[in-house]
């Protein structure tokens, strides 16, 4: 394990869950993932809020790098470490695979 597997799952800016919450906000598409799959939902639906996750991420990475190009952002040290937050979760977001039996269905006991 390294750093950026844990940051996939827990946010160092905000290392304590809210009040109420039971999961930080960062687990849940995870979570959700894997309630889907055990609700035997297509695979490529069970996967969206991973892809979204990604998408959201790639854009606000892209466009980050677009203004700073564009020298409309003052690089400081906050921003670069901002900026390798931004990266990691990206990149841990991406990438995920779910393998098995196409033709084999779950059997869950209700």
């Amino acid at each position: 394990m390294d750093v950026a597997l844990l940051h996939g799952f827990a946010d160092p800016d905000n290392p304590v869950p809210a009040l109420g919450e039971r999961w930080n906000s960062r687990i849940e598409p995870f979570r959700s993932a894997l309630h889907r799959i055990l609700a035997v939902d297509p695979i490529s639906l069970a996967m969206e809020d991973m892809s979204a996750r990604y998408n959201i991420t790639n854009a606000q990475l892209s466009s980050t790098f677009d203004r700073l190009k564009r020298g409309k952002i003052n690089p400081t040290p906050d921003f670069h470490a901002r900026l390798a937050s931004l990266f990691l979760t990206r990149s841990d977001a991406q990438n995920y695979m779910v393998f098995g039996d196409p033709a084999a269905s779950l059997r869950i006991p209700s």
